[in-house]
Order: structure tokens, then sequence, then C-alpha cells
């Protein structure tokens, strides 16, 4: 499971991602820290070059450029010309936990044996975890992988404590 602080508000991830649309496909190393209203998202190739930086602040999304010194709104249109489709990344902080923001509406595809949501749809995207082989279950903190997917656009993300 992903670390969570004592009071569980802040989340401490790290992991690979793997973005694949119908056009492109790409491969990135995260690390995130933070909630759902104030936090930091670091992407960056597999080669360690940093790609984006985003922060979330007060709820909303801002991207970080090195030749400008204040952030910028990461709009929804800046979001499609760079990914290639909108992903709403006000949920993401949920469904990086394998759960869907319960103060919108989702529905439940499957269960595991113990209760716990395994695949749910919320948006019209479809987030479910997986057991993979490439995943060490005994790391500290249960590294898992979650599916995120709409369409012909699917992100699988590797999830590791940091």
């Amino acid at each position: 499971m992903p670390k969570l602080d004592a009071d569980e508000s802040n989340l401490h991830l790290k992991g690979k991602m793997v973005v694949s649309t119908d056009r492109v496909k790409k491969i990135l190393r995260y690390r995130f820290e933070g909630n759902v209203e104030n936090g930091s998202l670091k992407l960056w190739s597999l080669l360690g070059f940093t790609a984006f930086e985003f922060r979330i602040i007060d709820s909303r999304m801002y991207y970080f450029r090195k030749e400008t010194p204040v952030p910028n709104l990461y709009s929804k249109e800046m979001m499609k010309k760079d990914l290639g489709f909108e992903f709403p990344f006000e949920l993401g902080w949920y469904w990086i936990r394998g759960i869907p923001d319960y103060n919108r509406d989702f529905s439940v595809i499957d269960r595991f044996e113990r209760g716990e949501i395994a695949i749910f749809e919320q948006l019209g995207w479809t987030v479910s975890q997986e057991l993979s082989r490439d995943v060490d279950t005994r790391l500290e903190g249960k590294a898992k992988k979650i599916r995120i997917a709409k369409g012909k656009t699917d992100l699988l993300v590797t999830v590791e404590s940091s």
C-alpha cells in the first residue's frame, strides 16, 4: 500500500508509469508527495532527465518550467496537447490508492475476497488494482500496480512507498 503520514493526509510515493494511447507509449519514473489539495509530482524519463514538474496548490494543478520563475496553471488544453488526452488529475490522489473519490458518482465492477474494491469506474475511467509477477510484494509498503483506462488510453502505474 502507498505510504501515508500518521494523519493519513499526505502520500509519499515513487514508481514507474507507462502511458499508452493509440499513438504513443511513454515510460516515466515519478515521485509524488502531498495530498489532494497541495503536493508535488515529478516525472522524468528512465534515463533520468526531468520531463515535468507539477505542483498542486490549493487543489489546482500548476506546471513548473525552468525558464519561468512562477508556476503556470496547467489547463485541460495543455494536458491534451502534452499527453494526447485529458485526465482528471484531481482524482489521481484517490485512484493511485486504488479507491474512488467517494464524493463523486462511481460504480463498483469487482471486489476482492476481503470485500475491498478491486475495480471501479468513475468519470468514464476504469481503475483496477493488478497482481503482477514484476512487483515484489515483499517490499515494505506492498508495491502494487494500478491500471487506469478509458477508451484507447491506458496508464499502468507501479506504486511503491518512498
